[in-house]
């Protein structure tokens, strides 16, 4: 356990023993949870009439300025809300990890009483990931949501038929990857990716015999060309090869 987590368990312990009995409604909760341009629903969201209140909203925290931390007092079922919350996010598109930022596939105390889930998924700045810790004990629960430097360390996906090289890399790690890139290594104007929305496409293309997944860039700043596709790129599932698809002609350019 990690000095920040460790923290967080201590506020929370702390909280429910402070808060313990108190029966007033408290102040309103919120229904999303927003860091820079990173925005999730929150956890009252998921929360039905009687299941818990929603005790404050305390900022920023000591030795952690980015950092966000909401309480929840009278929680009747800590750890069943925990576990309905974490599904909420996987279908945000956030991914359970560990304290270094690897994906796991089940958190060590996720069936306990009382313990921690992280989650994560990239965030809207280059180079950062936005995280959400969500902290259980007795009767309390707290929500912790940061956007930190780094990026997820993914489980390597079996290879599919077709594949050659290694293993296939989950398809938000692909699109991370293109994100990753500079306009210009992918033949597009600008300095900066964050001008441009990066999305997937359902399917497999082959190219030589090398399965790849098509992703699309569009512009996300100017509204008249929103939705028109400015690049479409093809990466193989073990993100060794990279190729350019001429949005005229649809011929294939290698790019790495």
């Amino acid at each position: 356990m990690n000095r920040r987590t460790f923290f967080l368990l201590t506020l929370l312990l702390l909280f429910t023993l402070c808060f313990t009995g108190c029966g007033d409604k408290g102040p309103t909760a919120p229904t999303t949870y927003t860091v820079g341009e990173n925005t999730v629903p929150s956890l009252d969201t998921i929360m039905a009439e009687g299941e818990g209140l929603f005790a404050s909203d305390d900022g920023p925290i000591p030795d952690y300025p980015e950092d966000h931390l909401f309480y929840y007092r009278q929680v009747t079922a800590p750890k069943d809300l925990a576990l309905r919350y974490m599904e909420t996010l996987k279908a945000e598109g956030f991914t359970l990890i560990n304290e270094e930022n690897e994906e796991i596939e089940e958190a060590d105390d996720v069936r306990e009483r009382s313990g921690t889930i992280i989650m994560a998924k990239a965030a809207k700045e280059q180079g950062s990931i936005f995280r959400v810790i969500m902290g259980r004990s007795k009767a309390s629960c707290s929500v912790q949501t940061a956007v930190i430097e780094g990026s997820i360390t993914y489980i390597p996906e079996e290879p599919e038929p077709g594949q050659s090289g290694g293993a296939a890399t989950p398809i938000t790690e692909q699109v991370d990857y293109i994100k990753s890139m500079t306009p210009a290594e992918l033949g597009l104007p600008g300095d900066s990716m964050e001008s441009y929305d990066v999305l997937p496409a359902e399917g497999i293309v082959m190219v030589d015999d090398i399965s790849c997944r098509r992703i699309s860039v569009y512009s996300s700043d100017d509204k008249d060309v929103s939705n028109t596709i400015l690049g479409t790129y093809l990466v193989s599932l073990d993100q060794q090869h990279l190729y350019r698809v001429d949005i005229l002609t649809q011929k294939v350019e290698v790019l790495k």
